[in-house]
């Protein structure tokens, strides 16, 4: 299990110039937000859109609530809390048309990278989206973005990186040279005088201590429920 570094805030503000996927009356669209990379399927709309409802082939990690009769410009004004990993990848949008009488049919997606978010600390992205099944571009999501590291995370990667740069300890064998043989002398059966056996010269690693870092970048890092609000 990747471990936990902290959690990305994401408003969803709204989306605009979506695609209209209702035939009579207005669709209702509600959003579907996962992470691309450690261990997420990859984004499939196909599969999606076959009758699998929100699931498909993303692991549906948080949803926003329906905008009824939001059309082609819905707002939710709404905001979501994802557990962010060492290696998250994208962040991926799906728009759904939350349909009463059939599954839940796929408006557009989309992904955007949140590099910079991780680094900076914020920012607002407004992602492209892809209306299926025409694959052509039309529509945006509006996001706000905010990256909240676990307390004391920073920290544990210095100690982190700290314990894998440290030298092991040698043996002080290994800091003394080894008895010259004199060519055509016979070998001393002196134990004191014999030169150090081979166990003596490995280097002995120091013991592993537990750092900081294994207690922050727990498994299972669950985001409580209420901390985005």
């Amino acid at each position: 299990m990747t471990a936990t570094t902290g959690e990305l805030l994401i408003t969803v503000h709204a989306a605009s110039d979506l695609q209209d996927t209702e035939q009579w009356g207005e669709q209702d669209p509600f959003c579907v937000l996962s992470f691309s990379g450690a261990g997420a399927a990859p984004l499939s709309p196909s599969a999606t859109a076959s009758g699998a409802g929100t699931a498909g082939a993303l692991p549906v990690t948080a949803a926003t609530r329906t905008a009824m009769k939001g059309g082609v410009n819905p707002e939710w004004r709404e905001t979501l809390a994802l557990p962010i990993t060492a290696d998250p990848g994208e962040l991926v949008v799906q728009v759904f048309n939350q349909n009463r009488a059939a599954p839940d049919s796929l408006i557009g997606y989309g992904s955007v990278q949140i590099y910079d978010v991780l680094q900076q600390g914020s920012a607002q992205k407004a992602v492209p989206l892809t209306a299926y099944p025409s694959n052509r571009a039309q529509g945006f999501v509006h996001l706000g973005l905010q990256f909240r590291p676990l307390p004391g995370a920073a920290e544990a990667e210095a100690a982190a990186r700290a314990d894998m740069q440290a030298e092991p300890q040698l043996h002080a064998h290994d800091r003394e040279p080894l008895p010259e043989l004199v060519p055509g002398a016979e070998p001393s059966t002196d134990a004191a005088a014999q030169p150090p056996a081979m166990s003596d010269l490995r280097p002995v690693s120091p013991p592993r201590r537990q750092s900081a870092y294994d207690r922050v970048h727990r498994p299972g890092y669950l985001v409580p429920p209420g901390a985005h609000t």
